[in-house]
Parts: C-alpha cells; sequence; structure tokens
C-alpha cells in the first residue's frame, strides 16, 4: 500500500486552479464563480454535473443517482440552449415553465397514485390477516364448546 491511500480524505475541492501558488477551489467557490457568469457552456454544464455527483454520490455507489443528476443536467443544458437561441425569451421561458409545471404535476400525480396502492395494499393485508385471526378464534371456541359436552 502507498503512503496515499492510507492518508484521511481531504474536503473536496474542484480541480481546476488558477495557478500553482495558490489553493485549490473548493465546490462552493467553483459554482458561485460558475454563477457570475452571464452564460454557460457544455463545458461549464459539465463541472457542476461532477460537483454534484461529487457532492451527491461521493462514493460512486449509488448508479440511480447518478442518472438523475445525468437526466437534470441534460434537461438544464437543453433549457439553457433554448433561452440562448430564441428570439422571444419571454415566450421561451413560458413554454418552459409550463413544461416544468406539467412534469411536476404528472410526477405529483404518479406519487398521490403510489401512495394510494400503498394505504389500500396495506389495508388489504391488515383486514385479511384480522379475518385469518377471526376464523381461528371461532375455531377455538367450537371445539372447546365440544369439548364440555
Amino acid at each position: 500500500m502507498s503512503s496515499e491511500n492510507s492518508k484521511p480524505q481531504e474536503k473536496p475541492t474542484a480541480s481546476t486552479e488558477s495557478n500553482s501558488t495558490t489553493e485549490p477551489k473548493t465546490y462552493v467557490e467553483e459554482t458561485n464563480e460558475l454563477l457570475k457568469k452571464d452564460e454557460l457552456d457544455k463545458q461549464d454544464l459539465n463541472k457542476i454535473e461532477d460537483i454534484a455527483k461529487n457532492i451527491l454520490n461521493p462514493n460512486n455507489e449509488n448508479p440511480q443517482m447518478n442518472e438523475y443528476i445525468n437526466s437534470t443536467m441534460s434537461y438544464i443544458g437543453d433549457v439553457i440552449q433554448k433561452m440562448q437561441n430564441t428570439n422571444d425569451k419571454d415566450a421561451t421561458a413560458k413554454e418552459i415553465a409550463d413544461d416544468l409545471t406539467k412534469r411536476f404535476e404528472n410526477w405529483a400525480n404518479n406519487k398521490k397514485k403510489e401512495i394510494e396502492e400503498q394505504k389500500k395494499n396495506s389495508t388489504e393485508t391488515s383486514s385479511s390477516t384480522t379475518d385469518e385471526k377471526s376464523s381461528v378464534s371461532t375455531d377455538d371456541k367450537s371445539s372447546s364448546t365440544i369439548e364440555k359436552k
């Protein structure tokens, strides 16, 4: 084992440095720097995606989280491109807002249905267990009555 493997992990830092005498930037510093720009390009979006993955899934243990991040960043990239290439920013912004609203409403409705299904299944399971207990206790009473005779 090399000595690098035995070192404790340091706070996450961004990989870019402006020169060799300065400290590496933290994720917050690099993100704030990106936010100061008027327009983001593909390289900037890739940096943000890498930062998100390093924060939300630092050990790369959850591939589903990476899929969510990739999907979200792809959507954001498409939206930014749309806004940068449009002649009517107001109409494009409304179109994007309507799309986000529709997506959220679909997600919320699906989540609501999922919760209702879970409650329904939970209720059915508990009532069938109660019915089984009732029939067992009735059977027990019948057999005890027979024994008394």
